[in-house]
Parts: structure tokens; sequence; C-alpha cells
């Protein structure tokens, strides 16, 4: 199986997310699954906060050396699912002509959007801790994952 998450600018949320699956994969030596990660605008965001890097190195992790990969028709058609880290990821991918399912939906089954920082302060209010805010998303992508794994066969 091969899964692709999709974020903005996969420097933060789908680059954190594969990361971590990877990690979790070989830890509990699963071998018939595949994680990438892609942005769908690379080319406008910036580099990992470093914050995010210290995040994913708390659980092992190093950032992919091949991290911003802009999402293209090439990347989605072989994977088996897409998982987007909010709706407008979801529009993105399906004007390319791919289905996809959000991050918490096949989590948590809630039908709600995993925010990135600008978003959040957006709708919580900019006075928020960046790190704080980093430490606690990808503590969150951490967690999913053993549920997001035993959802699979419910979205493909």
């Amino acid at each position: 199986m091969k899964i692709l998450f999709v974020c903005t600018g996969n420097v933060f949320r789908s680059m954190s997310a594969e990361v971590l699956v990877k990690k979790y994969l070989k830890d509990n030596k699963i071998e018939n699954i595949e994680v990438s990660s892609a942005g769908i605008r690379t080319e406008i965001s910036g580099d990992c906060y470093p914050e995010t890097i210290e995040g994913i190195k708390r659980y092992g992790c190093e950032p992919p050396i091949d991290r911003r990969k802009q999402i293209t028709k090439e990347i989605c058609k072989d994977k088996d699912l897409i998982i987007c880290m909010t709706t407008w990821h979801q529009e993105y991918v399906k004007k390319l002509g791919f289905d996809s399912v959000l991050f918490n939906e096949i989590a948590y089954n809630k039908k709600e959007n995993l925010l990135d920082e600008a978003e959040y302060g957006e709708k919580y209010g900019w006075d928020y801790d960046l790190k704080e805010y980093i430490y606690k998303t990808i503590d969150y992508i951490h967690d999913a994952i053993p549920l997001i794994l035993n959802n699979l066969e419910r979205f493909i």
C-alpha cells in the first residue's frame, strides 16, 4: 500500500506525518506500507521552522532530504490513499483528478482541518507560542498514527 500525505508547503504537517509514520512502521516491523508527502504550494513556502525539526527529532526522526516536493498527477497516480491536512488541500487534489481523505477524518472520524500556523493564528489569534503549537501538532500527528493505520481499510 502506498500512502501520500499532503499539506501546503511540505515542510511541516505532511512532512512530519511522513517521517513519523515511517518510524512507526519500522519500529513495528510493518513492511507492506510505503509513505511519502508533498505540498500544493511549495514554491511560496519557506523552509522548515527549527522548531519543526526539533519536534520530530523528539521522536527520533530526521526530516527527509527531498522535502518540499510539489504534488503532481505523476506523484498521485500510484498512491492507494491520499491523506490531506485540510479541505482546500483536498480540493487541489480533486482538481488533479484524485480522491483523498482528511487526516482527522481517517484518524478520528471528524471532518475537521489540521490547521497550519497561519490558519491557526487567523482562527485563534496571533499571540500563541509557535514552538508550543508546533510541538502540539507533531504530538497530535504522532498519536494519530495507530488510528490511521487501523482505519486504512475503511478508506481504500
